[in-house]
């Protein structure tokens, strides 16, 4: 059975003039803002780490799978539907940041210069179909208000654990070159 969410390419997702990504990472990204929150406890950068049960995150997807409108995310606990983001993304066809764009990113990161180094990625972000571009921008807002939520709890360390769980999500090389 084909997958209804899972391993779909963003343009075939959702229209950029009627919502800024695709459903499942918008209602997502929603839901964990609202729980990190309103529980204070709860580490936004460690949520993406904390592996779920196997079988509480496939209950997930299937729910998502059928209708991604009205699933019940409030019956999850938070790392659950954080796990369902990575695997989303890691399933897309191409990632956020394309396989042709790699090789381009992994050389602007060579830049000593950070102003320099800051403008080619701009430039080349500004090459990304509209979709992967609305997608990466989506995200980025998103990892903000998680940094934001833990600046104002007085939590001043650097995002390190969020950033090392989608590096490989976001910006991948071709299979071929992983193999």
């Amino acid at each position: 059975m084909l997958s209804s969410v899972f391993g779909l390419s963003l343009c075939s997702q959702f229209a950029p003039v009627d919502t800024p990504a695709p459903l499942l990472l918008v209602r997502c990204c929603e839901e964990i803002v609202f729980r990190v929150k309103n529980d204070s406890n709860l580490d936004p950068y460690r949520l993406y780490r904390t592996p779920p049960q196997q079988e509480t995150l496939a209950q997930l997807r299937q729910s998502c799978d059928e209708d991604m409108c009205s699933v019940d995310l409030s019956i999850y606990e938070p790392h659950v539907i954080a796990y369902l983001i990575k695997r989303y993304l890691r399933e897309l066809p191409q990632p956020v940041i394309p396989e042709s764009f790699y090789d381009r990113f992994i050389e602007a990161t060579r830049i000593h210069n950070d102003d320099q180094c800051a403008k080619c990625i701009a430039l080349m972000v500004k090459e990304l179909s509209l979709h992967h571009y609305c997608t990466l921008q989506f995200l980025m807002n998103h990892f903000l208000q998680l940094c934001q939520l833990q600046v104002n709890r007085g939590v001043m360390e650097p995002p390190t654990l969020l950033i090392q769980s989608f590096c490989h999500v976001l910006l991948r090389p071709p299979w071929e070159k992983i193999v």
